[in-house]
């Protein structure tokens, strides 16, 4: 390891780390090693950073808790997760999560669950999401990683979900409203540099913002595109449908959003930008979309893809 890369690993101040050029940055020392685990343990997370969870979603997790005794359930908030990022990881990687705008409740979201799950395993669940009956009836605990992909052909469920061109994987992106794994394993080892390099490289006029904004930075975009290269290496189970092993994506369906405004349809910048880079994008979007409204359009919408 060179002098340089001891004086990032050493350093407290994550604006220093973040200010060296890119192509000096190893994200990967970032990362704590944590020695892959031999089992997924046996503790379900949840994370909401809205208050206080619907009665619907708490009513599930309930339920879920009922079904599964032998389960130890964690919920996160904004100070449980900052703590935790302190306690497992660094300032350094702190600063990057906060560089998530907190308008994007669900790209801070993306970016915890896949640091709990790397530091001490388990299973996390969205909070609208989850599994059927018994957790043990499903998953046997030593699959090391568990991938699964949409109900996506003709006819199914979420039809056409997930298959996209910037995704060229058979079956579409791999699901991340779940994360279920051992500690310490691979597929996250790089998934979680792989994030924190789509941060410092976030442009709004390239990665746009949004719905395809959170997939290209923090979702499954980049989470299917980091661990696709590395399944022939490493130990995990792949279902090409996640009803194969019962989970289920949205217990008050597809598009029922209880929890207030949607982040997908928020059109500003997924993470914080400088001052100058504010006042471009904002100058930029005024004339967008003018020239969509004299094209007769009421405004710009991002294309998804």
């Amino acid at each position: 390891m060179g002098s340089y890369a001891l004086i990032c690993w050493h350093k407290t101040d994550g604006t220093a780390l973040m200010n060296k050029p890119r192509s000096l940055m190893d994200y990967d020392l970032l990362v704590p090693f944590v020695e892959e685990g031999e089992t997924i343990p046996k503790i379900v997370h949840h994370i909401y950073f809205g208050g206080t969870i619907p009665e619907v979603y708490r009513r599930y997790i309930d339920q879920m808790k009922a079904n599964n005794p032998d389960y130890e359930f964690r919920q996160y908030d904004e100070a449980s997760a900052r703590a935790f990022i302190l306690k497992y990881y660094s300032p350094e990687v702190l600063a990057y999560y906060e560089r998530i705008n907190p308008e994007y409740a669900a790209a801070r979201s993306d970016f915890l669950r896949y640091l709990l799950i790397y530091a001490v395993g388990g299973l996390y669940f969205d909070v609208k999401s989850g599994i059927e009956g018994k957790i043990d009836a499903s998953i046997s605990g030593d699959e090391g990683f568990i991938l699964t992909q949409w109900q996506n052909q003709p006819g199914q469920p979420d039809e056409g979900v997930g298959l996209r061109k910037a995704v060229p994987i058979p079956g579409g992106e791999y699901q991340q409203w779940h994360v279920i794994g051992c500690k310490g394993h691979p597929f996250l080892r790089a998934v979680i540099p792989a994030m924190l390099k789509a941060v410092d490289d976030y442009s709004p006029w390239t990665h746009l913002t949004g719905r395809i904004g959170v997939l290209n930075v923090t979702g499954p975009i980049m989470y299917s595109n980091t661990i696709y290269p590395l399944v022939s290496r490493y130990r995990h189970k792949l279902y090409r449908y996640d009803r194969d092993i019962h989970l289920i994506y949205a217990i008050t369906g597809r598009d029922n959003h209880v929890d207030g405004r949607h982040y997908s349809v928020n059109r500003n910048s997924v993470v914080v930008l400088p001052l100058h880079l504010k006042v471009a994008f904002f100058l930029y979007r005024v004339w967008l979309n003018l020239k969509w409204r004299l094209n007769g359009k009421k405004a710009f919408v991002h294309p998804d893809y």
